[in-house]
């Protein structure tokens, strides 16, 4: 199983633990694995497209003073 994060995983191996001792449904649990878990399809980090550049530009426009 792969998580989405670090602090997903150990949501989820509590609701895990909740579930094998009855103190949550199947359809709970089910949620938790939607929210924690990483699909097959959809990895968590696609290495091969590239990062979108975060950078803006700002002109500065020369003021004279009169």
């Amino acid at each position: 199983m792969k998580y989405k994060s670090d602090i997903l995983e150990m949501i989820h191996e509590n609701a895990t633990a909740n579930f094998e001792i009855g103190a949550i449904s199947e359809a709970r649990m089910k949620e938790y694995d939607k929210m924690c878990l990483v699909k097959e399809n959809d990895p968590a980090f696609d290495a091969e497209k590239p990062a979108e550049p975060s950078i803006r530009i700002i002109k500065h426009e020369h003021v004279t003073a009169l």
